[in-house]
């Protein structure tokens, strides 16, 4: 295979990979009042098909007392499919700023998960952040009723279908170099 033709299919196999992975986001739950410190938990976002976000949260410090995130809309992001169920959708408000979506619990787990949105709301998980109410994009309280944070950070997730396209590609590229070969 020439050399232009080898930059040609690593370029297309780039954008492959590229487009391969989910659009996501991860935050973890390391800042205590505003100091740094061990994980009290984390919090993903994944964007689903129809334009919803699935929402989980896992707490390592107890059952989930509340949680907010810092949302663009001072008024609060709708949110829907509890599991399980919450007491109320509620954001929260202190010296660290305002996170005005998010829900209080019942504080009888410490794993809850959700859905953000209506279908067709979001076309990225970054959609939901980008307030400018506190410093930080989440908030967590556990039964410990210790206040910590988390910023974002984005997730590279593969997707199944254009991982086997990819791979399916680089054999074609591997193929096509040993037929020209022999």
């Amino acid at each position: 295979m020439s050399n232009p033709m080898k930059a040609a299919a690593a370029a297309v196999l780039l954008t492959l990979a590229t487009a391969a992975h989910a659009d996501s986001l991860t935050a973890d739950f390391t800042n205590l009042y505003g100091v740094e410190g061990p994980s009290g938990g984390t919090v993903t976002f994944t964007l689903n098909g129809d334009g919803t976000i699935a929402a989980s949260l896992s707490s390592s410090v107890g059952h989930i007392i509340c949680f907010g995130w810092d949302s663009p809309s001072p008024y609060g992001t709708f949110e829907t499919d509890f599991s399980p169920a919450i007491l109320r959708v509620a954001g929260w408000e202190d010296k660290f700023g305002s996170h005005s979506s998010g829900f209080q619990g019942y504080g009888d787990t410490a794993v809850e998960t959700w859905t953000i949105g209506h279908p067709g709301d979001f076309t990225s998980v970054w959609q939901t952040l980008g307030g400018v109410y506190s410093p930080y994009d989440f908030f967590l309280m556990a039964d410990d009723y210790q206040q910590r944070f988390a910023n974002a950070t984005p997730s590279a997730v593969p997707e199944p279908a254009t991982s086997a396209l990819l791979l399916a590609g680089l054999g074609v590229v591997g193929l096509r170099a040993r037929h020209r070969r022999a």
